[in-house]
């Protein structure tokens, strides 16, 4: 190994546990970050559902899906 020697140790050591806390990292980050969003993605598609029809008749975004 080239370096310290520490980081490829802990790495080799544990690679399930750190890939996992990796993750899961990732994945509470990225709900943290659409929690801030969602009230305004919800009231768009609320806004879209109710223009959809007006726009195109006999379309329903969210019944659509």
């Amino acid at each position: 190994m080239v370096g310290n020697g520490i980081h490829e140790t802990l790495i080799a050591e544990q690679p399930v546990e750190f890939l996992s806390d990796v993750i899961e990292q990732i994945r509470l980050g990225f709900r943290d970050f659409f929690a801030q969003f969602w009230p305004t993605i919800n009231h768009i598609y609320d806004v879209l559902d109710i223009m959809a029809p007006a726009i195109i008749p006999g379309t329903s975004i969210i019944k659509g899906l």
